[in-house]
């Protein structure tokens, strides 16, 4: 028994100093708190640019002569200090203060990163968004100026008769003039809190017990972004591939969405900053072709890399922009969007070329404000989304179809501002090939870590071989811990 009580007294006797840090601690958060009233908060916006030189401008030492993604980047870093750029930045946000925007190249990777930083977050935001799209358009103009200029020049040395290479080498010019874009977005003023400036007061009085609280805090906040982080990039342990060597330029690296991966029973929620990467790749997608584009197809090298979230993704974000939207699935053999979506699997596009349904009877409309949560703000632009399901699953198109399914992507042209055909994989369907010739635009999808180098060539050739030019690359199911470079877009 004295044992014993000699033992509890041990234990009982860190509970005094247990208590007293507790309190300390709390004393010292509230000193933090209070003293923290009278700091200026500062805000950080990042955009960032993906550099990709032409092909035309690396055979020819064309453009501002960076040739290389990384030169390309730190020629358009110094693009920052011109002065048509600051005179376009200053009549959109007005006059910047010096050393509140700063850049820098991500090297080995051809990425520009434009930093500014302000009190307001919002003002932030517009700095480094106007400064990063006046850099872009400049780069842009000037590369198309100098690629026009090689193939006058080009031209008027072969003269009037010349010769097959020139000739070809005179088109390749001339058609890289109107559709390079050499520079990228991956991310536009996206904001971030930065440290604050503590006061000297703080500092002299608060020390130890500040940093006791500091070490409180940090692992609270540590545990919990880990935990959401968990929760947000559950089952994705890949990383990101290496963005050069590519075969088609990269448009988009949207995130994995669990909402938009599985069955559903109930009406599809997402929250807003869930679409932020698909916003991003639905504006890319006007740099891959002159105009807008009509018709998009949506498809992959490989099945199940993610290439129907992918396009209900692109679908759901640009009819919340305000865009009147169709989604029709012509994978019939590998239906999923009726599940996904919450609609009824019948009656949709197989019924209708089997002549079992009317164009009518196939369209199923989506409620943008139900699916995004923000009815009034929906209502506001207009947005409208309507999707056609494959409906009864087959293993064969009926003999015929062509003309009904040529007949469902005029209907798909003519009614609404934007059509996305989610389309069987190019290499395992012979389907996919009838859309090719119709498509303004086709975006092949891959996953990191699954999709091979090899399959991702030979789908982009297969598309290049029908004639497509609009040809970007997606990469799938891209997370914050599979891509340490930030290249992805994501919400808060």
């Amino acid at each position: 028994m004295p044992q014993t009580s000699a033992a509890g007294a041990r234990s009982r006797g860190w509970l005094p100093p247990l208590l007293a840090c507790l309190v300390l601690a709390l004393v010292g958060a509230a000193a933090g708190l209070v003293i923290g009233e009278s700091r200026a908060e500062e805000h950080e916006a990042t955009s960032q640019l993906l550099a990709r030189p032409s092909s035309a401008a690396t055979e020819d030492a064309a453009s501002t002569g960076a040739t290389t993604p990384d030169g390309l980047a730190t020629a358009a870093a110094a693009v920052t200090r011109r002065a048509s750029v600051l005179s376009a930045v200053q009549a959109q946000v007005g006059r910047v203060p010096d050393g509140a925007v700063t850049t820098r190249v991500l090297a080995g990777r051809g990425v520009l990163m434009v930093v500014a930083r302000a009190e307001r977050g919002a003002q932030a935001a517009a700095w480094s968004r106007a400064l990063a799209l006046a850099v872009r358009r400049q780069v842009i103009d000037d590369t198309r100026a100098d690629l026009r200029r090689n193939a006058e020049s080009l031209a008027a040395e072969a003269g009037r008769r010349p010769s097959p290479e020139q000739r070809a080498q005179i088109s390749a010019l001339r058609s890289a003039a109107r559709l390079t874009v050499p520079l990228q977005i991956l991310e536009l003023g996206t904001l971030r809190t930065v440290d604050r400036t503590s006061s000297a007061t703080f500092a002299a009085v608060g020390g130890a017990v500040g940093a006791l609280v500091g070490l409180l805090l940090g692992t609270l906040v540590a545990l919990t972004a880990r935990r959401r982080r968990r929760g947000r990039d559950a089952g994705i342990v890949t990383a990101v591939p290496e963005l050069q060597g590519l075969p088609a330029p990269l448009v988009g690296a949207v995130p994995f969405l669990p909402k938009l991966g599985r069955r559903r029973s109930a009406p599809l929620r997402l929250a807003d900053r869930d679409l932020d990467g698909f916003r991003l790749l639905r504006r890319n997608l006007d740099d891959l072709v002159e105009g807008t584009p009509g018709l998009v197809l949506v498809t992959s090298a490989e099945p199940a890399v993610g290439k129907s979230v992918t396009a209900a993704g692109l679908a759901l974000a640009a009819a919340r922009g305000g865009l009147r939207v169709v989604l029709v699935e012509f994978d019939v053999r590998r239906p999923v969007q009726a599940d996904r979506l919450g609609l009824q699997e019948r009656p949709g596009l197989a019924d209708h070329l089997a002549g079992d349904a009317t164009p009518a009877e196939v369209l199923q409309r989506v409620a943008v404000d139900d699916v995004a949560g923000r009815a009034a703000e929906a209502t506001a632009r207009g947005g409208d989304l309507v999707v056609v399901v494959a409906g009864t699953a087959t293993t064969e198109v009926a003999p015929g179809a062509l003309d009904a399914v040529r007949e469902m992507l005029a209907f798909m042209r003519d009614g609404y501002d934007l059509a996305i055909a989610d389309a069987p994989s190019l290499l395992t369907s012979a389907d996919a090939g009838l859309l090719l010739d119709e498509a303004d635009v086709v975006l092949v999808c891959a996953r990191p870590g699954q999709t091979s180098g090899a399959a991702l060539d030979a789908a982009v050739d297969l598309a290049r071989r029908n004639g497509r030019t609009g040809i970007g690359v997606v990469a799938t199911a891209v997370t914050s811990e599979s891509d340490p470079a930030g290249l992805a877009p994501r919400g808060d």
